[in-house]
């Protein structure tokens, strides 16, 4: 949804998200049977569970992911969804890891380990992982970036008429994603397990981790540049705008930069504040192979990365946090005023309720 300053874009999108939901429903009882209704929640109980949870069956079994959970055939068939899959896998050097803790209620045995996983599988080299202890006791484990990308969310743009609005909204809304994930917590259930957590969003974090074990602190540094705290979907690490409200200590973690980026940005006469933004894309995209190899190069295959904004995008959308900004494509009509069209947008995001972009 794109917000001009005519109508309240937080109330636009309530009013028509609610239409929507509304007219969904109606259409998904039409092929339910009488005893089953549509149950709003973000992701699906069942996903990954032991024997059959989806219809017709696939084992799990697929080369792309190598989940012992999830059949490849769960895959979306755009390119870029088993292209991110194996990749993630392929620079991490393992499977993912996400291990979400168990809840125990009176039949929880204890110690709880997950009686899903089958320790004697040996149909890849990476069904090692579990066997050298990446599931923990006490909680739920899933191992594919299929378990975050099966889940899903509200996502709603606003939109910010220049640069310098849209960081000072962004800013403002910071605050607002841990809140917005508590008042939406709706995702209790992981592999058919009541898990003592009740949102997805270490889910989707755990899913795209492609950090290597140097990187995670695992190893000590040898091979990697630099340990790296966050997955690639994780929080906001700094504020952006130059408000003069914004004080130094607001933005005090302590950040990983890229300082050839860096210094190229200050060089080329970018002020401070952006900078931060811009030199954390200390990774390249998940979906880049065969040939490219920096953000300013043409990929070998002959796809240019053209000035329209590909060089920004592809980098920007292979890192996502609770709150996102969103450049403008060239000749983009993404608001009905065409005074409007071309501008910069910002959004918030939570687990199970994201406004974006």
């Amino acid at each position: 949804m794109g917000a001009t300053p005519r109508l309240c874009a937080l109330c636009a999108g309530r009013f028509a998200h609610s239409s929507v939901v509304r007219y969904r429903r109606t259409i998904a009882k039409q092929y339910m049977a009488a005893n089953e209704v549509p149950i709003t929640v973000p992701s699906f109980p069942r996903f990954g569970a032991k024997g059959v949870f989806t219809s017709p069956y696939y084992p799990p079994t697929g080369s792309t992911s190598r989940s012992q959970f999830i059949p490849d055939e769960c895959i979306g068939p755009h390119i870029r969804f088993s292209t991110l899959t194996a990749n993630i896998r392929a620079r991490r050097g393992s499977k993912v890891a996400i291990n979400m803790p168990v809840f125990y209620d009176e039949n929880t045995p204890k110690p709880f380990n997950d009686p899903t996983i089958d320790y004697d599988r040996h149909l890849y080299p990476e069904d090692d992982d579990v066997r050298n202890g990446a599931a923990k006791e006490g909680h739920i484990y899933m191992d594919a970036m299929g378990f975050g990308m099966g889940c899903c969310c509200l996502q709603i743009t606003l939109q910010a008429k220049n640069i310098t609005e849209a960081r000072t909204l962004y800013d403002q809304l910071c605050p607002l994603g841990p809140i917005m994930l508590a008042l939406t917590a709706c995702a209790p259930i992981f592999k058919g397990f009541l898990a003592d957590v009740d949102v997805r969003w270490n889910v989707i974090s755990g899913a795209v981790d492609d950090r290597t074990e140097e990187e995670r602190g695992v190893k000590p540094l040898k091979n990697s540049r630099w340990k790296i705290p966050k997955s690639r979907y994780d929080s906001v690490s700094a504020y952006l705008s130059e408000d003069p409200r914004l004080r130094p200590e607001y933005n005090d973690l302590d950040l990983v930069i890229d300082q050839d980026i860096k210094k190229r940005l200050i060089d080329n006469g970018m002020t401070s504040t952006p900078i931060m933004r811009f030199a954390l894309l200390s990774r390249l995209p998940q979906e880049w192979t065969n040939g490219c190899r920096r953000i300013s190069l043409t990929c070998s295959s002959g796809i240019p990365l053209s000035s329209s904004g590909r060089r920004w995008r592809n980098p920007q959308k292979a890192r996502r946090t609770t709150l996102r900004t969103s450049s403008p494509r060239t000749g983009s009509t993404c608001a009905s005023s065409p005074r409007h069209r071309g501008a910069t947008s910002a959004g918030v995001s939570s687990s199970e309720a994201w406004i974006s972009k």
